[in-house]
C-alpha cells in the first residue's frame, strides 16, 4: 500500500484498511467460538498495486496449528509467520532501489562504512603470499562449516600470535564472496586500538548487508522501512537488529567473519579463570552482545542459512564464549604454517637480512633464521622491515619479538627522537590518528603552559610530515595507511597487537639504556590539555571550533588520557584550571555540536553503563580534596543539561547553543556558574543558602530548614520564607523577612517586618501576631 513511504496519504490508506480489518475481526470473533479451527489457508488474487504479484501463485498456503484466538497473531520468527512472509517475498515483482530511499536507511543508522575495517580486509589480502594458506581450504572442518547445516554453523579458528589468523580470515571471506551462490559476506576486524560499541558493530553489519542486497538483489524489501518507524532512541538497537534479520532474508546465504576477538578489552593472561559476564569491561560486554546475536542467527532455522567465523588466540574468556556457543574449534595447522613461513622467508627475506642476523650467509645461517621464525609470519616480517638496523650476533639468536622490538627502540633513541614521540602518541591513542592530527599534536607539544592559556598554533608551527618517511623511520612499530590525495594524508596505527602490549609494558619506564627516553600516556594527556587550552578558545562562539584537526580527538578523549597518567600533580592542577576557564565552555559547545551521545548514552539497558557515558572530566580529580567538588559540579550540570546539549548533533535548532543553558541556576558554588553566566542568553539564578562552602558534604544546612516561596503574577519578584524544621510537638518561633518587597500588605512602620508563629500539638491552632494588619494576616494564613 505504501511502497515503503510514510507519507500522510499512505498512512491514511493504512488507517482505512485497519478499520475495515477491525470490523472483520469483530464479526469473525462472534462466530468463531462455534467452530473448532485447527488450520487456515491463505489465498490471493491479482494485486492492483504493481509492487506485488498474484499472492495465490503456487496454490493456497496452509497455516497449521492455529485456532480462532491465534489465527491473526503471527509472531515474528514463528513458523507460520515465516511461511507467510516467504510467500509474500517470493511473489514480489520489485524492490525499492531509489537512491533517496537507500540514503534514508543510511541516515537513520547514523553511521558510515568503517574505512579502517575495509582497509584491514584489503591489507590482509595484500600480505598473502601466493601458494600459502591452502591447508585451510583443504581442511575437512572448514569444508563442513561451508556446506553443513546448523550443527556446524559456528567455526572458531584459534592459534598463537603471528600465525596469520587475520590473513586467513580475509582469504576465507574473499573465497565465499567469489562462490557461485553469491552469498552476503560481512567481515569485522576487531583491533586493540579501535574499541567499538555494540551499536557500531551492529550498524556495520547492516551497512554491509545493505550494500550486498542493493548490488546483487536489485534493491531492498519494503519491509525494511518498518524498522525505521520507531523513533524511541532507547530502542534503536533493537530496530537495527530487526533490520539485520530483514536484510538476511533477502540473501541466499550469509557468512559473518569476526576476527581479533582476543584484542578487545583488557588483556588476559593464559591460565587465569574466565571473567564473569557481569564483571566484563565495557567493550567486552559490547562484543559479547553482538556475538550472541549473530550466533543466535547462525543456530536458528531461518530460510537463509547464516554462518559465523570467529578467529582469535586462546584466552580464558574467549574459550568460555566459544564453548557456550558450541563452536567448532579449528586449530591452526602448525606444521603447514611452518612450511608456509619458510616459503615466505625464502621469497621475501634478502641475503643482507640473514647476514645481519647471523653474521654470515649460507645454509647454516639460513637455517638459523628459519628456526628463529618457526611458524610465525610476524617474526619474518619484522626481520624484513628491520634489515637495515638489525645487528644480532649468532651466539645470541633472538627468538622473541620483544627482543627485536627492544633493539629497534635502542636504535631510535640514539638517532631519532621525533620517531619516539610519534610512536608514543600512536601507541596510547584511543583510535588510529590522522596524519594531520599527529602534525598538530607534535606542534602543540612544543608549546608552554602560561597562566591561563597556551599560545595559539599557527601554520609556521606545524611541520608537514610525509607518511612514507614515517613508515620507514618508525618501522616496525607503525603502519601508515595512505589516502588517495597524497603522502601528506592518511592515518597512523600500530602494526600489530604484540607491539601494543610491548609498548604498554614499557609505559613510564626508560625504554632504552641509551637515554632516559619514555614511551607512555603522559605525552598525549599533556598534548590534549595544551591544545584545548589555546587562547583562541577563550572565544566561545561557534566559529572558533571550525577547521581544527586535532580538536575532535582532544575534545572526546582528553579526560581519559589525564586519568591514565602517572600521579602527576602538575597535570591535575592544569586540568583543574582548564575546567574553570572559558576554554572549557568552548569545549562543551564543540562536544554538543559534533560528538554524538557524548553527554547521554541511551542504547544500553544497564543503568551503570548509561551513567558511565556522562563522565567527561578526569575522575582522578575526585580523589583529591581540593578538586573533588569540580567533578560533582560537572555531573550535576550534565544531569540538568545533558539531554539538551545532546540535541546539537541532531537538531539544527539547538546548534550547540550553550548560551541557552541556565548557567546562573547552577548556583554560585558551582564552578561552571562563573564563566557560564557571561555567555547565557537568558539571565538565570537559583535561590540558595548564603553559607560559605556551598553544599559540600557535611555542610548541607538546607535540611535544617523548611522553605516556602511565592512568585509574583508577572514573574519579576520572588518571596521566600525560611523556617527551622524543628521536630517538636509545640514551639514558638520568631523570624524576619529581609526583603522590602513582600506580596502582603506591610504595616506602616520603618522597622523590619517581624512575624511570630506559635504552634501546638493541635494542628488547628496557629496564631500570627505583631505588626500585621488584618488583610495581611489573612493573606499569610492563606
Amino acid at each position: 500500500m505504501s511502497n515503503g513511504s510514510s507519507s500522510a496519504e499512505s498512512k491514511g490508506r493504512w488507517k482505512v484498511w485497519s478499520s475495515a480489518l477491525g470490523g472483520s475481526r469483530k464479526a469473525f470473533s462472534e462466530i468463531a467460538h462455534r467452530f473448532t479451527i485447527t488450520s487456515a489457508t491463505v489465498e490471493g488474487t491479482a494485486a492492483t498495486n504493481s509492487t506485488f504479484a498474484d499472492m495465490g501463485h503456487g496454490g493456497p498456503l496452509m497455516i497449521e496449528g492455529v485456532d480462532h484466538k491465534t489465527i491473526s497473531k503471527l509472531l515474528r520468527g514463528s513458523d507460520n509467520y515465516e511461511k507467510l512472509a516467504t510467500r509474500i517475498r517470493a511473489n514480489m515483482r520489485q524492490t525499492i532501489t531509489h537512491s533517496t530511499q537507500i540514503r534514508r536507511i543510511q541516515t537513520w543508522l547514523g553511521r558510515r562504512s568503517d574505512e579502517i575495517n575495509l582497509d584491514n580486509y584489503q591489507r590482509n589480502l595484500d600480505k598473502h603470499h601466493p601458494g600459502t594458506a591452502q591447508w585451510l581450504f583443504q581442511d575437512s572442518r572448514f569444508r563442513g562449516w561451508v556446506a553443513s547445516g546448523i550443527s556446524n554453523s559456528i567455526l572458531w579458528l584459534v592459534g598463537p600470535e603471528g600465525c596469520g589468523k587475520s590473513v586467513l580470515c580475509s582469504l576465507a571471506a574473499k573465497r565465499m564472496r567469489q562462490s557461485a551462490q553469491r552469498p552476503a559476506v560481512v567481515y569485522l576486524f576487531l583491533a586493540f586500538d579501535q574499541p567499538r560499541s555494540e551499536y557500531h558493530l551492529a550498524t556495520q553489519i547492516v551497512l554491509q548487508l545493505l550494500n550486498h542486497v542493493v548490488e546483487y538483489q536489485g534493491g531492498v524489501d519494503p519491509e525494511v522501512f518498518s524498522a525505521l518507524e520507531n523513533q524511541d532512541s532507547s530502542k534503536k538497537l533493537s530496530g537495527i537488529y530487526d533490520l539485520v534479520r530483514i536484510l538476511i532474508s533477502q540473501c541466499s546465504a550469509v557468512y559473518v567473519f569476526l576476527d581479533g576477538l582476543d584484542e578487545v578489552g583488557s588483556v588476559e593472561k593464559p591460565g587465569k579463570r574466565p571473567q564473569e559476564d557481569d564483571k566484563l569491561d565495557y567493550v567486552k560486554k559490547q562484543l559479547r552482545s553482538t556475538l550472541l546475536f549473530v550466533a543466535s542467527l547462525a543456530k536458528s532455522e531461518y530460510r537463509t542459512p547464516v554462518r559465523l567465523w570467529c578467529s582469535s588466540r586462546h584466552t580464558p574468556t574467549i574459550n568460555k564464549w566459544m564453548r557456550d556457543m558450541g563452536a567448532l574449534e579449528l586449530q591452526v595447522n602448525k606444521q603447514a604454517v611452518g612450511a608456509d613461513v619458510t616459503q615466505y622467508l625464502n621469497h621475501h627475506v634478502k641475503k643482507s637480512t640473514v647476514e645481519a642476523v647471523s653474521g654470515s650467509y649460507g645454509p647454516e645461517a639460513l637455517q638459523q633464521v628459519r628456526t628463529t621464525a618457526g611458524s610465525n609470519f610476524l617474526v619474518v616480517s619484522t626481520l624484513r622491515s628491520m634489515e637495515s638496523y638489525t645487528r644480532l650476533p649468532l651466539s645470541n639468536p633472538r627468538t622473541k619479538l620483544s627482543e627485536l622490538y627492544q633493539e629497534r627502540l635502542d636504535h631510535l633513541c640514539a638517532t631519532n627522537s621525533l620517531s619516539i614521540r610519534i610512536i608514543s602518541l600512536v601507541a596510547f591513542a584511543k583510535r588510529p590518528l590522522m596524519l594531520k592530527e599527529v602534525q598538530e599534536a607534535l606542534a602543540v607539544s612544543r608549546k608552554a603552559f602560561h597562566d591561563r592559556f597556551v599560545v595559539d598554533l599557527n601554520t609556521n608551527d606545524i611541520q608537514l610530515l610525509d607518511g612514507k618517511i614515517i613508515q620507514q623511520d618508525c618501522t616496525p612499530f607503525i603502519n601508515v595507511s595512505q589516502l588517495d590525495d597524497g603522502s601528506h594524508s592518511g592515518y597512523l596505527r600500530l602494526s600489530h597487537a604484540s607491539i601494543y602490549y610491548f609498548l604498554h609494558g614499557l609505559s613510564q619506564s626508560p625504554i632504552s639504556a641509551i637515554g632516559q627516553v619514555h614511551v607512555g600516556p603522559n605525552l598525549l594527556a599533556e598534548v590534549c590539555l595544551k591544545y584545548l587550552f589555546q587562547k583562541r578558545y577563550e572565544n566561545t562562539h561557534e566559529d572558533s571550533v571550525q577547521d581544527q584537526s586535532f580538536l575532535g580527538y582532544a575534545a572526546k578523549y582528553w579526560h581519559q588520557h589525564v586519568d591514565e597518567t602517572d600521579l602527576d600533580s602538575v597535570l591535575l592542577q592544569i586540568s583543574s584550571s582548564f575546567l574553570k576557564s572559558p576554554q572549557f565552555l568552548t569545549l562543551t559547545r564543540y562536544q554538543s555540536l559534533f560528538l554524538d551521545r557524548h553527554f547521554h548514552y541511551t542504547f544500553g539497558d544497564d543503568e551503570s553503563e548509561t551513567k558511565s557515558q556522562t563522565v567527561n572530566v578526569p575522575q582522578r580529580l575526585s580523589t583529591c580534596a581540593d578538586t573533588k567538588s569540580l567533578v560533582k559540579d560537572y555531573q550535576y550540570f550534565v544531569r540538568e543539561w545533558g539531554g539538551f546539549l545532546e540535541l546539537g548533533t541532531t537538531n539544527s535548532v539547538a546548534s550547540g547553543a550553550i548560551e541557552h543553558c541556565f548557567w546562573g541556576a547552577l548556583g554560585k558554588h558551582n564552578f561552571l556558574e562563573v564563566q557560564g553566566t557571561l555567555v547565557e542568553k537568558n539571565r538565570s539564578f537559583i535561590l540558595e543558602m548564603d553559607t560559605p562552602g556551598g553544599e559540600e558534604e557535611g555542610n548541607d544546612v538546607t535540611s535544617d530548614y523548611c522553605f516556602y516561596e511565592r512568585i509574583s503574577d508577572d514573574g519579576s519578584r520572588v518571596a521566600v520564607w525560611r523556617m527551622p524544621a524543628q521536630p517538636y510537638d509545640s514551639f514558638s518561633l520568631s523570624f524576619s523577612h529581609e526583603s522590602d518587597n513582600l506580596f502582603i500588605e506591610k504595616a506602616a512602620t520603618n522597622r523590619p517586618l517581624q512575624i511570630t508563629l506559635c504552634f501546638s500539638g493541635n494542628p488547628g491552632t496557629s496564631v500570627v501576631t505583631k505588626l500585621l494588619p488584618d488583610t495581611a494576616r489573612r493573606k499569610l494564613l492563606a
